[in-house]
């Protein structure tokens, strides 16, 4: 429960901030800025790296067509593994696991590149959260789907979510009731919103959500009769 809800607001926050910053990604700015330019880079499956045009660049897996800052990833792990760690009361891994945490990538498992990467078996190991929240985030820089920023800026934005997820998970497990129920009944959640507009900014269009429940995080980012096109 607590790492469910924690990511839940991990994406509410990460995706008000994405469309607040709007930021272009690395792929972006290299194949136009840098268009021109000679970049040692990855050139695809099979090869190495070489040199190749700024315009040719591509990142080593599908980039996501939406803005840059911060890091969903860094954000969501950091608030995933700040739960657990709340609620166990440590940053280990053995009270979830017998162990460290493992995970095998067996040579030539890449969905990238498969039957070629890895060239050989791959098993990391994981003794505490920090180091899985440090994977998550720098597995998106080393990808190309980030600058540097990003990832740290990330985890600051969603750690208090996790934090305190994981506390209110432990108060409710040791027998503390909420101070405030939720009433599913009221008209903002039943009543069908009507409100119209011309004119959306980017990232929203005109629509009219059947739930002002649904989707909730993403409508308040758009202005009265918009929803958000994501």
């Amino acid at each position: 429960f607590a790492t469910v809800v924690s990511i839940y607001d991990a994406v509410q926050l990460s995706w008000k901030v994405k469309v607040q910053t709007d930021l272009v990604r690395p792929t972006s700015y290299i194949q136009s800025a840098m268009a021109d330019k000679t970049v040692n880079a990855y050139r695809g499956p099979g090869l190495t790296n070489g040199p190749i045009k700024g315009a040719e660049f591509e990142a080593y897996r599908r980039v996501m067509p939406h803005a840059e800052f911060p890091s969903g990833s860094s954000c969501i792990c950091r608030a995933f593994v700040d739960a657990i760690s709340a609620f166990e009361g440590s940053d280990t891994t053995q009270p979830i696991s017998t162990g460290a945490l493992l995970m095998d990538f067996p040579a030539g498992s890449s969905k990238t590149e498969p039957g070629i990467m890895p060239a050989t078996d791959i098993m990391l190991e994981f003794e505490t959260w920090d180091a899985v929240v440090d994977m998550c985030g720098y597995s998106r820089l080393n990808a190309g789907f980030h600058f540097t920023a990003s990832i740290p800026g990330g985890e600051e934005l969603c750690g208090i979510a996790g934090t305190k997820a994981g506390a209110y998970t432990l108060s409710l497990n040791n027998g503390v009731s909420p101070d405030s129920r939720p009433d599913i009944n009221h008209r903002i959640l039943t009543e069908a919103d009507t409100r119209t507009c011309d004119s959306c900014p980017p990232g929203c269009e005109p629509g009219t959500p059947r739930r002002r429940l649904l989707f909730a995080a993403f409508m308040s980012l758009c202005p009265a009769g918009c929803v958000s096109v994501f």
